[in-house]
């Protein structure tokens, strides 16, 4: 495999502290530059007359998500630097209607040389899958 310099870690955070504990762990990404992303989904509920509102989530709802969403990037990235990952580490919050096409579509882009995503027993959805099918960049997937 080739020097890994940029690395998008994709986060859910239904086991973020365990995730976080795993990801501590791996001292080959300690020198790499880290894209921390979490993609949520806006859902479009243009078709339904009697709803005022279309998208899910609505504005100001998508305000206060995305705060909450970059505090735990935050944290999750002062914690990265305590444990010395010497690399550039960037947070990012984006809303999408299909996070698994963007985020493959964005490690494509951005020429990622490994994305790192976290499973659970309950959770090996849709979104890991289309990485592993369709993105060009390698891909880890961690056990949580």
């Amino acid at each position: 495999m080739k020097n890994l310099h940029h690395i998008t870690v994709a986060l859910n955070f239904t086991e973020g502290e365990a995730n976080l504990q795993k990801f501590k762990k791996m001292d080959f990404l300690k020198k790499a530059n880290l894209r921390l992303l979490h993609l949520s989904q806006i859902n479009d509920y243009h078709f339904i007359d009697e709803v005022d509102v279309t998208l899910y989530p609505a504005k100001e709802a998508k305000l206060i998500l995305e705060q909450k969403v970059y505090e735990k990037l935050n944290r999750f990235r002062e914690e990265l630097i305590r444990e010395n990952f010497l690399g550039e580490i960037s947070c990012e919050c984006r809303f999408t209607k299909s996070p698994k096409k963007e985020m493959c579509q964005d490690s494509d882009k951005r020429r990622v040389d490994l994305a790192v995503m976290f499973a659970s027993d309950k959770y090996f959805g849709s979104f890991i899958q289309y990485q592993l099918e369709h993105s060009t960049s390698f891909a880890l997937v961690v056990k949580s």
